[in-house]
């Protein structure tokens, strides 16, 4: 649980997960420079691609990170950027999901939300240091991200109003292009939920935004779920599921006003997506 400036919270996140930090470098240097061949200098560089699309307090933060683990500074980049370097060794893609049952479809009566964290190796060892991380700043809504140690930012995250959000790999749809020229989306949904009291006002600060990459954002509360299919190219358009209604997100956008402009999905180009939604709704 974090309190404080950017540059206090980062040094407090370094300096009490210092050891969890230095796990996580040391099985990414193994997999991708040992046994890949890849360089640090490679790493380096897919890692400050990156880090340029952060908006300065979370430069900060990552500043401090490095302060209070005791590692430098490319150290936190190369470990915030985790997520990016499937790319380099041509592995095969992510196959995230995300599930809401409505609370009307449940023993409890109360809503279920799912979320499916699915990356290749080095992922298998670095799950294990899976972290919930709590920012407490002032004027914002506490805000939990939930990530690998070393990831400052938003795969999954969770607001104290019960608000929770997470990315999905949308490629298969919205193309591979990387739009550079804008803040990452990264970050744009941590901070959306630090400044959203309700599932509306997150549908109101993503409506008019830009995504870097081509992602499937999805969100809910205990009532109803929210899905932002963004493209690096072709822009955003909203899928918001029929009240009542389980709903289920893999790698391929839902919403028919696409049309003819991305590729109709099957099993082959969305790395079994459409089964695998089958199977969650199933």
């Amino acid at each position: 649980v974090l309190k404080g400036s950017s540059l206090e919270m980062g040094i407090e996140y370094g300096a009490n997960l210092k050891e969890e930090l230095n796990q996580a470098l040391g099985i990414i240097e193994d997999f991708y420079i040992v046994q890949h061949k890849v360089t640090y200098a490679q790493l380096k560089e897919r890692a400050e691609q990156l880090y340029k699309r952060f908006p300065e307090e979370y430069k900060t933060f990552l500043t401090g990170v490095a302060v209070g683990s005791g590692l430098n500074l490319n150290d936190t980049k190369i470990l915030n950027a985790m997520e990016t370097y499937t790319g380099l060794i041509n592995q095969e893609d992510v196959k995230c999901a995300f599930l809401f049952i409505p609370n009307s479809k449940t023993l409890t009566g109360a809503a279920m939300i799912g979320r499916n964290y699915d990356y290749p190796a080095p992922f298998d060892k670095l799950a294990n240091l899976l972290t919930v991380t709590i920012l407490k700043e002032n004027g914002k809504i506490p805000t939990a991200f939930i990530s690998i140690a070393g990831e400052a930012y938003c795969p999954s995250c969770v607001n104290s109003k019960g608000i929770f959000i997470e990315l999905n790999n949308g490629t298969p749809s919205g193309g591979r292009s990387i739009n550079i020229n804008t803040e990452t989306m990264l970050s744009k949904m941590l901070e959306t939920l630090q400044i959203s009291k309700s599932l509306s006002e997150v549908n109101s600060n993503l409506n008019n935004v830009q995504s870097d990459y081509s992602l499937i954002v999805n969100a809910a509360d205990s009532n109803n779920a929210y899905s932002f299919e963004f493209s690096s190219t072709l822009g955003m358009h909203s899928f918001i599921p029929n009240i009542g209604q389980t709903f289920a997100s893999t790698n391929f956008y839902l919403n028919p006003i696409w049309g003819n402009s991305v590729p109709i999905p099957t099993d082959a180009t969305t790395w079994n997506g459409v089964t695998r939604r089958n199977n969650l709704l199933n």
